[in-house]
């Protein structure tokens, strides 16, 4: 009897306690901001985790999941995306949100714009970012009226219209804060004469999210790797590119693709990122190694040290998509991204004529980052703040749900890598890859 009577109060416990979280249920709002990277696989992944009700630990949504998503085709010129879950809050001005769920209405953002602005964000610091006028905000999508929203997670194009400053809560870079150490001078899209504003970029002691404060996570892989311009008249006349040659490439001590040992005239022009960027940190951390220095100013075709043959073409890019546009469009042109980055755009498409290159004769892709084949990779780094009692919490289960194989989506699946698959690690962006213990 007295089994009997404790199993009730335990089971009418229970009841009560959700019964008070299901009266407790608001709308939380995360969001993530910095590397292209997150931007795409939450585009991919954020509905799916909102309406993942398997053991893999998604969130679980009973009230419906929507979805949009704004590209750089957008008026508003900046990646970005928001996945909401129906929960049992109202959100105003959203019809398809009406509340109807039982679970806290999840609202997640995700904008791209720097990896080490990422950083700067998620530590209220505006000094390198002065589109926002309060510490630690920058620009996401606002849920509004004007968003046309997906129903059962659909994306639905450029339905976003408006931006507005706000509270970042997951800072996403390809690099460690430690690993920035780079400068840039140049327009900032390079080969593009329209883009005539010339920046200079200067990346230097990029503060480190103290712990235990601050929790860096590091779910997703994402291998980078070089391309080479492929105009059908006039190839670059190379498919593979070893250490040894990108190293003289991209600190410039190479002018012509003939000093390679083949016998044609190609001058070379070199396309790189601005500083800045993560895939430009882990270019000079994870290739180049302090061997020798990276490019760090700009040479346009019509420099005297190009004429005379002493220094190659050099356009320094604001964003990967224009970086691969310099790759396509520029005759004897080299530079680096994501390894997924092409696609049909770069067989005459819109990034022109480029080609995939493999890195010491290896191509990167899941199977070869995983396996300690292929090593310009950088695992992607997440901060957050773990005190923060509303979002610490449900960002740690995102975070867990993304570092598993099996959520990866298929749009990556075959280039990157979740964490629990790794059987190789890297101590830090500098490091080559060892086994892991």
């Amino acid at each position: 009897m007295l089994k009997k009577i404790l199993k009730t109060m335990v089971i009418g416990g229970a009841a009560l306690t959700i019964a008070a979280t299901s009266a407790q249920a608001a709308r939380v709002d995360i969001n993530l901001y910095g590397a292209s990277a997150q931007f795409l696989f939450w585009t991919a992944s954020a509905p799916v985790y909102l309406a993942d009700t398997t053991e893999n630990g998604g969130y679980g949504c009973d009230g419906g999941v929507f979805h949009a998503v704004a590209s750089k085709a957008n008026a508003l010129g900046r990646d970005a995306g928001i996945a909401v879950c129906n929960g049992d809050t109202a959100i105003d001005g959203v019809s398809q949100i009406d509340g109807s769920g039982t679970k806290d209405t999840l609202v997640i953002r995700y904008t791209s714009k720097a990896s080490y602005d990422g950083i700067y964000a998620i530590l209220d610091d505006n000094s390198l970012n002065s589109e926002c006028a309060v510490a630690g905000q920058r620009r996401q999508p606002v849920l509004d009226s004007g968003v046309v929203l997906g129903a059962g997670g659909a994306a639905a194009g450029n339905s976003i219209p408006n931006l507005a400053c706000m509270d970042v809560h997951i800072g996403a870079s390809d690099v460690a804060a430690s690993t920035f150490g780079q400068a840039s001078y140049g327009r900032i899209k390079g080969h593009n004469s329209a883009e005539g504003t010339e920046v200079t970029r200067s990346i230097y002691n990029v503060p480190t999210p103290p712990a235990p404060t601050y929790v860096a996570a590091r779910p997703i892989v994402v291998p980078f790797g070089f391309f080479a311009n492929n105009d059908p008249s006039t190839p670059v006349p190379f498919d593979n590119i070893t250490r040894p040659m990108a190293a003289n490439i991209f600190s410039g001590q190479i002018t012509n693709w003939n000093k390679f040992g083949v016998a044609a005239d190609l001058p070379m022009v070199v396309c790189l990122r601005h500083a800045g960027s993560g895939t430009h940190a882990t270019l000079d951390a994870g290739v180049l190694r302090g061997d020798v220095n990276v490019i760090q100013v700009e040479v346009p075709a019509d420099d005297f040290g190009v004429e005379m043959g002493w220094t190659p073409v050099v356009w320094f890019n604001d964003g990967s998509s224009d970086e691969i546009k310099c790759v396509g469009q520029n005759v004897g042109a080299i530079g680096y991204a994501d390894v997924d980055k092409c696609g049909s755009k770069c067989a005459g498409g819109d990034y022109g004529y480029a080609k995939s290159m493999t890195y010491n004769g290896v191509a990167g892709n899941a199977d070869t980052i995983k396996n300690g084949q292929y090593d310009f990779w950088s695992a992607q780094w997440l901060y957050y703040n773990s005190t923060d009692t509303t979002n610490a919490g449900k960002i740690a289960n995102m975070i867990a749900w993304a570092s598993i194989g099996t959520n990866m989506p298929a749009s990556q699946a075959l280039y990157w890598a979740a964490q629990n698959d790794m059987k190789f690690a890297k101590a830090d962006d500098f490091a080559l890859p060892i086994t892991k213990d």
